[in-house]
Parts: C-alpha cells; structure tokens; sequence
C-alpha cells in the first residue's frame, strides 16, 4: 500500500534523501525546511528560488575570528573549490553569522570580520533517491575536505587553543617508564 506522494519541493526533496539513506517517512511532517545530521554534519533542505527545486546545504564550520587567518580560510577553500569539479557538484558559499543566502551584502561584511560560515550548496532538482544521495555525498565530501581547513577556528570558538603543543613528549627526560 503505497503513500500519497509528498508536494512541494522540500517534501519530495527530503522523501527522496531519505530513500537513498533507506529510511522510512519522517515522522514529523516537513514543511519549508527540513534538517538532519549525517557524518555529524548537520543538513538542510530548503526550497530553490525558482520554487520547483530544492536545494541542500551543508555547514562545514566557522571562519577564523582574524579577518588575516579568515581571509588565508577563504583562499585555501576557493583552491579546494577549483579541484572538486569534476568530481563534486555542490558549490561553496560563505554565510555570514545571521544573513540569509540572498543577503548578498550582509555576507560580504561577516566575510570581512572573519565571521563568516563556509556551506557547501547541493542542488536536487530531480526528485529520485538516487540524485539526493549523490548531492549528499558531495556536500558530506566537501565537509571532509574543509576538515584541516576550518578546524583552528572551530577550536578556538570552544576555548582550545589553536597553537598544537610546543613539542611531543618524545623527550626521554620526560618520558615516564612504569614497570610492574
């Protein structure tokens, strides 16, 4: 016995993703947007600007608070963004703290102050599970190559220092040698 196919871009999008993850209907009912984690990553489906398509969107982390450092981020992810191509179909944008994905302006002034947020941007305009799990895997991709990247900041925004330690314990006078 088969559902009622779900409407609007966001349902079919997110019945779609949710096929290709082998995972039944939601149990809430989706709306405007819909948000799951997946690799720990969290993930959001929202409706395209032109109405019919959806798009998926992947936070990877926050730029460094030094506009230097945030700036050298930027430059190291548009590297990372020119060899993905031909591999990787979700593009990268910067979001700022509070702006929208049409506050074109907004963004550009977090970007400035290093408060910028770099997402990875997937499009699903067929709705087939197979299409979403692909647009998926290319933005859990592009997660993974932002790692090394925005790691530094996402310490420092919890209070770790970004500075590794001065030198490993590989020193004999601080070796320990525990004999039973």
């Amino acid at each position: 016995m088969a559902s009622a196919s779900p409407t609007g871009p966001v349902p079919r999008a997110a019945a779609a993703l949710r096929a290709a993850l082998g995972l039944g209907a939601p149990a809430e009912a989706v709306s405007a947007s819909y948000t799951l984690e997946a690799n720990g990553i969290e993930i959001e489906i929202v409706a395209a600007p032109d109405g019919r398509d959806a798009l998926m969107t992947a936070r990877l982390g926050w730029l460094d608070p030094d506009p230097r450092r945030a700036e050298d981020q930027v430059t190291r992810l548009l590297r990372i963004g020119l060899a993905l191509p031909s591999v990787n179909r979700a593009a990268l944008t910067v979001l700022g703290s509070d702006a929208s994905v049409a506050d074109r302006s907004a963004r550009l002034a977090d970007i400035a102050l290093g408060k910028g947020r770099p997402t990875a941007l997937g499009a699903i305009r067929r709705f087939d599970p197979a299409q979403a799990g692909e647009a998926l895997r290319d933005l859990l991709h592009w997660a993974g190559q932002s790692d090394g990247v925005l790691a530094g900041a996402a310490m420092m925004a919890q209070g770790v220092p970004s500075q590794p330690p001065a030198r490993p314990a590989t020193d004999p006078d601080e070796m320990m040698i525990f004999r039973p």
